[in-house]
């Protein structure tokens, strides 16, 4: 599930270097060091010495080797530290954004791209629908299987939802065993068709234990829509926590729409 991430920080020569690849820009600094050595050296023998055709183009031969054998060796080394630079840049960037253990968005991005949703939705019109995802009896599997195999449960219900997200849907980890897909331009009869789709890829998952027997994975799915004025979409997150609450309470492996009482 690892995204490729844009250092904010990139600079536009850095960016170059990168679809160059390693091995051009390294020739590229080595081309352009024997171009400038030779003009350089062309110029001052010239201007300040006399020296007859053939002490000139010696001249010019060691002005060109000189750079040739080591620019080639200094551009491998400093392209080298800038590609592991932006490599590192790239691995902030990511754990900066995403829970490290399944991968989706972490909550802190959760929230920021949910207030520019809620904004886009009161100056659009744009419905706006957000789903609660909660593992259902997952103290049980840690109990009976193990945390790492737990880990392992997490992993894959994550794997599970975002196969079935769009472009401009965000699946993050919410907290513990919980997730959260916002589902921009998504009405409530939408919403509950995504939810359905996540508890059924989800109840589909072929997981074994250590023992060798399969791991019984479900999830409950609450469905809230964003439909009034909501600072902080506490409303909205209440909601759909109602809604996971009345799935849960009914007998899990199930989606519930938030003020109603009945399983979608």
């Amino acid at each position: 599930m690892s995204l490729p991430v844009e250092p904010a920080s990139r600079s536009p020569w850095r960016a170059r270097i990168l679809r160059l690849g390693h091995f051009r820009s390294v020739l590229l600094i080595a081309v352009f060091s024997i171009v400038v050595s030779m003009v350089i050296t062309a110029v001052a023998t010239r201007s300040l010495f006399v020296m007859t055709d053939t002490e000139f183009w010696q001249t010019m031969a060691l002005a060109a080797a000189v750079p040739g054998v080591i620019a080639p060796i200094v551009g491998h080394i400093t392209i080298g530290l800038v590609l592991d630079l932006d490599r590192a840049q790239s691995e902030i960037a990511y754990l900066a954004t995403r829970d490290a253990l399944t991968g989706a968005a972490n909550r802190a991005v959760l929230m920021q791209r949910l207030e520019a949703e809620a904004g886009r939705h009161f100056r659009t019109g744009d419905p706006l629908t957000l789903l609660m995802v909660d593992a259902d009896h997952f103290k049980h599997i840690n109990d009976t299987w193990g945390h790492a195999t737990g880990d392992r449960v997490l992993v894959a219900i994550a794997e599970a939802c975002a196969a079935l997200m769009r472009p401009q849907d965000l699946f993050a980890r919410y907290g513990g065993e919980e997730f959260a897909v916002l589902l921009p331009a998504t009405n409530r009869s939408e919403g509950v068709a995504t939810g359905e789709q996540v508890r059924q890829a989800v109840a589909d998952l072929h997981l074994l234990g250590p023992d060798g027997v399969r791991i019984p994975i479900t999830v409950s799915v609450g469905v809230s829509v964003l439909t009034s004025p909501d600072p902080g979409c506490k409303r909205l997150f209440d909601s759909a926590d109602s809604a996971l609450y009345e799935a849960k309470r009914t007998g899990r492996n199930r989606c519930v729409v938030a003020d109603r009482t009945r399983a979608a």
